[in-house]
């Protein structure tokens, strides 16, 4: 009988959305490779590949992994005549995580809105504790993605984007798992007033005009 495959790793790699992932390994050349989630390699689950001429492998499942649970794959190899190899001695865990994170909230930004100078706020927000990754979105319903964040170990996050002058912008987020879960776009939208344009008077109305009485006063006349 061939030796027992060696399984060294998964595309994507664990934790995954994909319940279906390619495992690698090796094994002796062109011998049919099973993959089972026990021990003792009863429980196969379905693939179609072999190792390469060279020994080594990388072969996509058919069968779906269990759905939101942690699995252990092993292996066996089966030569051109039928022989099967013992259960492989090495594993692989697998971590298939089909929940999408709780959204982010997002609570102010720096300078608060309206603003008339500053066209990239700082937007700060805070997200859960595992989450790796927060995108941000200009729009109210996570429209255009504007920037991206690694929040800090407690869950908060703060985060440079930039909005177009004069004009009125709304920042929303969604948060990112380990596995690329997304979660819904958060709510309430955050706004933000940008606003360089100084005021006009009212139709019939003149400003008022300014002369110098002497060096400390100013004269102010309508």
């Amino acid at each position: 009988a061939p030796d027992p495959p060696i399984l060294t790793g998964t595309n994507p790699v664990s934790p995954s959305s994909e319940r279906r992932p390619i495992v690698s390994g090796t094994a002796e050349p062109l011998a049919v490779v099973t993959f089972h989630l026990n021990a003792t390699c009863t429980q196969p689950v379905d693939s179609d590949g072999a190792a390469a001429a060279n020994g080594t492998f990388a072969i996509k499942l058919i069968g779906q992994l269990p759905k939101n649970q942690l699995s252990t794959i092993f292996a066996t190899a089966t030569d051109a005549a039928g022989n099967v190899s013992a259960c492989s001695s090495t594993s692989l865990s697998y971590q298939h995580d089909a929940t999408a994170p709780t959204s982010p909230l997002l609570t102010h930004t720096v300078p608060g809105s309206p603003s008339n100078s500053q066209l990239t706020p700082v937007v700060h927000g805070t997200t859960g504790v595992d989450v790796p990754s927060v995108r941000i979105y200009l729009g109210t319903k996570c429209n255009v993605e504007a920037a991206t964040v690694t929040p800090n170990p407690d869950g908060s996050f703060a985060v440079p984007v930039t909005v177009p002058a004069n004009t009125q912008s709304h920042f929303t987020a969604k948060a990112l798992d380990q596995a690329g879960n997304a979660s819904v776009c958060s709510t309430p939208a955050l706004p933000y007033l940008h606003d360089s344009i100084p005021p006009k008077f009212p139709n019939g109305y003149e400003g008022p005009t300014l002369a110098l009485a002497d060096k400390s006063t100013v004269t102010v006349s309508w």
